[in-house]
């Protein structure tokens, strides 16, 4: 029984699978998805939240400005430093930064990055969604 049917079809799918192994392309997806994490970051910024979405401890003396934010050092401070086909690298180039993430005996942690293991669930949406864009655009016929 002879087959039928558009193997120029057949064939582009078959080189775009072939091009999931391509490193360019996985390159590709790690810098979307760094860009998307420095996105994730910034949101936490903006609406005073840790990655998993509990809001960060309000100062002990208000300002009026946003918690964290003084002249802006750290929020701006987070950048890529790093990026290849196995993953990328996120940074603060400030080095107070640490200890906000963590807290000290005389500072409350104010988490501004995920730090016990676990992607957050918003963070693992945003992620999947990403990563399901590129995919879908890349397999387009």
């Amino acid at each position: 029984m002879p087959l039928t049917g558009d193997f120029r079809k057949l064939e582009t799918l078959r080189r775009k699978v072939a091009a999931l192994k391509d490193k360019s392309l996985q390159r590709v997806i790690s810098q979307n998805l760094a860009q998307e994490v420095l996105e994730l970051i910034a949101e936490g910024f903006a609406q005073q939240r840790d990655p998993y979405g509990a809001g960060w401890r309000p100062k002990k003396r208000s300002d009026g400005r946003s918690i964290l934010v003084r002249q802006g050092r750290l929020r701006r401070s987070f950048t890529l430093t790093r990026v290849n086909s196995t993953g990328f690298r996120i940074g603060s180039s400030v080095s107070y930064g640490s200890y906000h993430q963590t807290g000290t005996r005389r500072m409350v942690a104010r988490k501004m990055v995920p730090d016990d293991g676990r992607l957050p669930p918003s963070w693992e949406r945003a992620i999947r969604k990403t990563i399901t864009e590129i995919l879908e655009d890349h397999f387009r016929l």
